[in-house]
């Protein structure tokens, strides 16, 4: 995660609070929304609980998702599921290719992903490729950036076109 924040230019970040410190769901890393490790898939939960209390109540609910509170003192026994690092101040480029080192979003601690939001920053590069690493991705925001689609394998991205259970905005669709 340190690689990432560091590679895609985390000093010039809008939300940037305690990136680098400690665990990123014991200490709370804007941006992040963890689960704890036996229910890896808890922000489904706490999403439909909050789509029922809106129902409910007729009141629209804009606070962004946080970790569950179980995760505070779970003893790094949770894992990243949602990444909001929209309207961030971005920079930089995403892998270009298949190789893990060049790719800010290899490593294990992002394998839970689900939900990510890269919108309106200045990340270039083959998206795609890079968020290879993250196999349990259902949304991925990415308009509003300067991604190399012509250079990504048409068949990648027809992924986000298909009924593969990705869904994506800001990826041309084929």
């Amino acid at each position: 995660m340190v690689t990432l924040f560091t590679a895609l230019g985390g000093e010039k970040w809008l939300r940037r609070r305690n990136w680098g410190i400690g665990h990123p769901c014991e200490n709370a890393w804007e941006g992040i929304a963890c689960c704890p490790v036996w229910k890896p898939f808890c922000l489904e939960e706490r999403r439909r609980a909050r789509r029922q209390l809106q129902a409910a109540s007729g009141d629209a609910i804009s606070a962004p998702l946080t970790s569950d509170p179980l995760c505070r003192q779970a003893g790094g026994l949770c894992v990243i599921a949602n990444m909001d690092l929209s309207s961030n101040n971005m920079t930089g480029a995403m892998a270009s290719g298949s190789s893990n080192e060049s790719n800010p979003f290899a490593g294990g601690a992002l394998q839970w992903v689900q939900e990510l939001d890269l919108s309106n920053n200045s990340l270039q590069g083959v998206i795609l490729d890079s968020l290879g690493a993250l196999p349990r991705l259902r949304t991925l925001l990415a308009e509003n950036n300067r991604f190399e689609y012509a250079l990504t394998p048409p068949e990648v991205l027809r992924a986000c076109a298909a009924p593969f259970g990705l869904t994506c905005t800001g990826v041309p669709q084929h």
